[in-house]
C-alpha cells in the first residue's frame, strides 16, 4: 500500500502551499511525537501515537488520539476507514491531506506503462505529456524507486501554489525580486523543496502553470547543476535532485525550459486508448477478476478522470461485487461528465434494456433520433416508438423530478431529464432541480403562480449550467430582459427565448420594446448566445434595430413566430447591418403578405431565410426566390 500525505498549518493566517511525500507501507504505522513513532512530528499539542495508520485488503483505516478529525469528524479512539478518494485529518493545528493506493497498481495492470518505464532515459529529467489521472505520476514514482530508493521524493503541485509563493516553494527565495537577486556560482545552493529534495527526486506536476519569468530560472538551475557535494549551512544545498516534471499541455513552456527538458518528453496515453487493459488494472487495482459484460461496458466508456477514475470503480467493486449497480454508478458518472456523448447513454441503455427496464430502449431510440446520420424513414419508425414509450411511461420517468421540484413539466432527451418548465419561483430552488435532473440544461420559466417573494431572481451561480432559457410573459419583457442583462451567471447561455401569453380580449400589447432588446444586445454576459426566439406580441422597429445592431453578442439565428410587426419594423429588419452575419432569419405565422415582397427582395442577408405561413401568393413567392438567388430561401 503507498499512503501520500500533504501538511501544512491550519493556524497560520497566510495560505501556505501543500507539500507532498510519499511512503510505501506493508505495515501499520504511527504518526506523532513519540522517538518510535514512524512519522515523527515534533509539534505543540501532538502526542506519541496521535494517528495509528493501518493498511488492510479492504483499505486503509485510521485511529485517531484526543482531537484528530477526518473530514471534520472526530475520530475519539474510534477506527474509521479512509474514503477512497482520500481524506484531510486534523491534529493538532495540522492538516493532513491522506490518501492510499495500491503500490505500483497503475503500473502492474498495464503493459504500456511498464514499456513507458523500462524505456524511460535513466538518470535524466524527463518530461511527461498526458491527461490528468493517466498514471504519470505512478510512472515518476516507479522511476524514484528503481534509481534513487531510499532518497527523499518530493512532489509540488504547481497548479495550486500562488504565483508569490512559487519561488519561494521552490528555491526558498524570490527570484522575481525587485532587484533581481545576483546569479553568481553561489546560487548553484537553493533551499525550498530543491533542498528537500536534495540527492532525491522532485516531482513538478503541472510544470505549464509556473509563472513564465520563473521558468527560465528552472531551466537554468537544471542546465548548471554542481556536482554532487556538501554543505555546512543547512538552508542551502546543492540542486542534486532529480526533476521529473508532467503537464497536460494546456499551457506552453518557456522555450528554455522546453529545450532542457526535450531529450526526455514522453507521452502517457490516456485509459480510453488502452481500453484492452481494463481487466488487468481492475484486477490490480484490487477488484479481482471482472465479469466480461462488465468490462466491455466500461470499455465503451470515454474515462475523462483516466486511471483514477477506474480507481474509484475498483473500490466499488471490490465492497460491493462487480453487479450491475457499479456499473449503474459509473455509468452515470460518466453520462455527466460528457452531457454531449452518446457513447455512455447506449452503454447505459444496452444495461437497462438488459434488465427488462423499457427506458433503456427510450435511450436507443432518442439517441438515434438526435444522431444526423439515421436515415428519414427510420425516423419516421423511431418517432412513433418513441410516443409509444412516453405515452405508457414518461409520467413515471419524469416523476421524481416533477414531484419532487414542484415543476410543471419535465422533458427526457436521450433518456434524462434535460428540460424542466415552472413557475419563475423555481429560480429560488434551482439546487433542488439540478440534484434531481443533473443534466437538465434547458429551463423554461412561466409567470410567478403567486406574489414574488422579492428576492434577486438571477443570483444563482447554478444558473452557469444552463445553455436554454425561455421565459412565458404575461406582459411586456423589458424589466425581465433587463435583469437577465445585468446576470453574471449566464456566461454559457446559447438559447434565449420569449413568448408572449396571448389574451383574447385584449388588445396586442408590445413583447420587447427597443430598451429591453438593447439591454440584451449589449450585455457582456451574453455575448455566448446565438439563437434568439420572440414568439408574439408587438415587435417595434426600435427593438429590431437594437438587436441586431452594433451588439456584445453575436446571433447567428434570429426566429420571429406570430409576431405583429409594427410600423417601420420591417423596414428596420432590412436595414440592420446584423441581418448580413446572420446564418438563419426564420420568420413563422409573421402576417406579411404580398406587400412585402419589394421590402423583402431588398435584403442582402442572411445565409438562410425562413418564412413560413407569412400570406404570400405562389406567384409573389416566385418573385422573391428570384430576386434572392444568392440566399437559401424556403416560402411554404
Amino acid at each position: 500500500m503507498r499512503l501520500r500525505w500533504s501538511s501544512r498549518s491550519s493556524a497560520l493566517a497566510r495560505p501556505v502551499p501543500r507539500v507532498e511525500h510519499e511512503l510505501v507501507i506493508d505495515r501499520p504505522l504511527q504518526l506523532g511525537s513519540a522517538p518510535d513513532d514512524e512519522i515523527r512530528i515534533e509539534r505543540e499539542w501532538i502526542d506519541p501515537h496521535h494517528l495509528a495508520i493501518d493498511p488492510r485488503a479492504d483499505g486503509v483505516w485510521l485511529r485517531g488520539r484526543r482531537a484528530a478529525r477526518l473530514d471534520g469528524a472526530q475520530l475519539f479512539d474510534r477506527e474509521v476507514r479512509l474514503p477512497d478518494e482520500g481524506g484531510l485529518v486534523e491534529i493538532g493545528g495540522l492538516e493532513i491531506a491522506v490518501r492510499g493506493e495500491p503500490a505500483g497498481a497503475a503500473l502492474e495492470g498495464s503493459p504500456v506503462m511498464r514499456a513507458l518505464l523500462d524505456g524511460a532515459p535513466a538518470d535524466r529529467d524527463l518530461l511527461f505529456e498526458g491527461e490528468l489521472g493517466s498514471g504519470r505520476r505512478a510512472l515518476a514514482r516507479a522511476i524514484h524507486e528503481r534509481e534513487r530508493p531510499g532518497r527523499p521524493l518530493v512532489a509540488v503541485d504547481c497548479s495550486t501554489v500562488d504565483g508569490y509563493l512559487i519561488e519561494i516553494v521552490l528555491f526558498g527565495m524570490e527570484v522575481r525580486a525587485n532587484p533581481p537577486p545576483p546569479r553568481p556560482a553561489d546560487l548553484h545552493y537553493w533551499g525550498g523543496v530543491v533542498a528537500a529534495a536534495a540527492g532525491g527526486t522532485l516531482v513538478l506536476a503541472e510544470l505549464g502553470a509556473l509563472p513564465l519569468e520563473v521558468q527560465p530560472w528552472l531551466a537554468d538551475a537544471l542546465a548548471q547543476r554542481p556536482p554532487t557535494q556538501h554543505r555546512a549551512d543547512r538552508r542551502r544545498v546543492p540542486f542534486t535532485a532529480r526533476v521529473i516534471a508532467t503537464t497536460s499541455g494546456a499551457r506552453p513552456l518557456a522555450p528554455a525550459l522546453a529545450a532542457q527538458l526535450a531529450a526526455g518528453r514522453l507521452r502517457v496515453p490516456p485509459l480510453r486508448e488502452r481500453a484492452a487493459e481494463l481487466g488487468s488494472l481492475l484486477r490490480a487495482f484490487g477488484a479481482g477478476e471482472v465479469a466480461a459484460p462488465l468490462r466491455e461496458r466500461l470499455a465503451r466508456l470515454r474515462w475523462p478522470r483516466n486511471a483514477a477514475q477506474l480507481r474509484g470503480v475498483a473500490g466499488r467493486i471490490a465492497r460491493t461485487g462487480a453487479d450491475g449497480a457499479v456499473a449503474e454508478a459509473e455509468l452515470l458518472e460518466a453520462i455527466e461528465d460528457e452531457p454531449a456523448a452518446d457513447a455512455p447513454r447506449l452503454v447505459y441503455g444496452d444495461l437497462l434494456a438488459g434488465r427488462g427496464d423499457p427506458r433503456g430502449e427510450l435511450i436507443q431510440v432518442q439517441c438515434r433520433l438526435a444522431d444526423p446520420a439515421t436515415p428519414a424513414g427510420a425516423c419516421a419508425r423511431l418517432v412513433l416508438r418513441e410516443r409509444e414509450l412516453l405515452d405508457a411511461h414518461g409520467a413515471a420517468w419524469t416523476a421524481p423530478v416533477v414531484d419532487g421540484a414542484r415543476v410543471k413539466s419535465a422533458a427526457l432527451s436521450r433518456g434524462f431529464v434535460e428540460a424542466v418548465r415552472a413557475h419563475c419561483d423555481v429560480l429560488y430552488r434551482l439546487d433542488v432541480v439540478l440534484a434531481l435532473a443533473p443534466l437538465c440544461a434547458s429551463l423554461h420559466l412561466d409567470p410567478a403562480s403567486g406574489p414574488d417573494p422579492g428576492l434577486a431572481r438571477f443570483e444563482s451561480p447554478l444558473l452557469a449550467r444552463l445553455h436554454t432559457l425561455r421565459a412565458s410573459c404575461a406582459g411586456p419583457a423589458d424589466e425581465l430582459a433587463a435583469e437577465l442583462a445585468a446576470c453574471p451567471h449566464l456566461a454559457n447561455l446559447r438559447t434565449l427565448a420569449f413568448s408572449k401569453i396571448v389574451e383574447v380580449t385584449r388588445a396586442p400589447e408590445y413583447l420587447l420594446a427597443g430598451r429591453g432588446a438593447g439591454a440584451l444586445a449589449a450585455s457582456r454576459h451574453l455575448a455566448g448566445v446565438t439563437a434568439l426566439l420572440v414568439d408574439g406580441g408587438l415587435l417595434p422597429g426600435g427593438a429590431i434595430a437594437a438587436l441586431l445592431g452594433p451588439a456584445a453578442w453575436t446571433l447567428r439565428r434570429l426566429e420571429l413566430e406570430g409576431v405583429l410587426l409594427a410600423d417601420g419594423a420591417l423596414e428596420a429588419l432590412i436595414a440592420a447591418p446584423g441581418l448580413a452575419r446572420l446564418e438563419e432569419l426564420a420568420l413563422s405565422g409573421v402576417p406579411l403578405g404580398d406587400a412585402a415582397i419589394p421590402m423583402l427582395a431588398r435584403a442582402r442577408g442572411p445565409r438562410r431565410l425562413e418564412l413560413r405561413g407569412c400570406g404570400f401568393s405562389p406567384r409573389a413567392a416566385a418573385r422573391l426566390a428570384d430576386a434572392l438567388p444568392g440566399i437559401d430561401l424556403v416560402i411554404e
